[in-house]
């Protein structure tokens, strides 16, 4: 049997190894996220459309930062009018592409009233062992 003096040395340094591993995994877990946060705000989904011929063309592009996987799974693209009724919406599938072009006519009561556009993605983002579905605001510029 262990003396009193001996077990008091083995309790305290396993509490010493358990306050320094929690310490060392707060840390590690910290950085982590700062740059997982960091990459995260680092990607964008921009959308250009042209008004042509009674038709919207555009295309939808996601950026992604190095070392940020994107893998994109759709978008939508939202025409509302000043009261927030949905005039038309432009949506597809991106099946992992990056880039995807459209060419929608355009609806009667988009050229009669006043609207604003907003559209969003869809994606699964993965990096380092953390994997993560999310929805993007998509920056859209009507010209």
């Amino acid at each position: 049997m262990l003396s009193l003096v001996k077990q008091n040395k083995k309790i305290k340094l396993l509490l010493f190894s358990c306050v320094v591993l929690a310490v060392l995994n707060y840390t590690a877990g910290v950085f982590v996220y700062r740059t997982y946060i960091q990459k995260l705000s680092q990607a964008s989904v921009g959308c250009q459309i042209f008004l042509v011929d009674g038709s919207f063309k555009g295309e939808v592009s996601i950026r992604s930062p190095k070392g940020l996987t994107i893998i994109p799974i759709d978008y939508q693209i939202y025409f509302y009018d000043k009261r927030g009724n949905t005039l038309q919406l432009i949506a597809d599938s991106l099946d992992g592409q990056l880039h995807a072009t459209f060419d929608t006519p355009v609806r009667e009561k988009i050229l009669s009233t006043q609207w604003h556009v907003e559209g969003y993605s869809n994606v699964k983002i993965k990096w380092l062992w953390l994997t993560m579905n999310l929805t993007m605001p998509i920056e859209v510029v009507v010209k």
